[in-house]
């Protein structure tokens, strides 16, 4: 029964293990876009940045067709919305006062 349960434990921490979306063209292409839409739809005043993401998978559908599955770690940023300026350049505010979310996209 100890088995089991470590083995099952094990392939829970393998398969949440992704590697960074910079290594993947694909993965920064749709990571922008993610943000984009997140900033569209979620933000309030200030701009969200993303602090961590990973690539969990590919899977190729075509010539042009590609899944992705990322998973992202954002935070908000002490750039307004109505700014114009890109998350990526703008301050995080810290943790205590910031509002945070952790999203899967597919």
């Amino acid at each position: 029964m100890k088995v089991i349960l470590f083995i099952f434990a094990a392939a829970q921490i393998l398969h949440s293990s992704g590697i960074p979306c910079s290594s993947s063209p694909e993965a920064t292409t749709a990571l922008k876009g993610t943000i984009a839409k997140v900033n569209a739809e979620f933000a309030t005043s200030n701009l969200f940045a993303v602090v961590k993401c990973e690539l969990i998978e590919t899977i190729p559908f075509g010539e042009r067709i590609v899944f992705i599955n990322l998973t992202i770690d954002i935070q908000e940023t002490v750039c307004n919305i109505s700014s114009g300026l890109d998350p990526a350049n703008c301050s995080l505010i810290p943790i205590q006062n910031a509002v945070s979310m952790t999203k899967s996209a597919i």
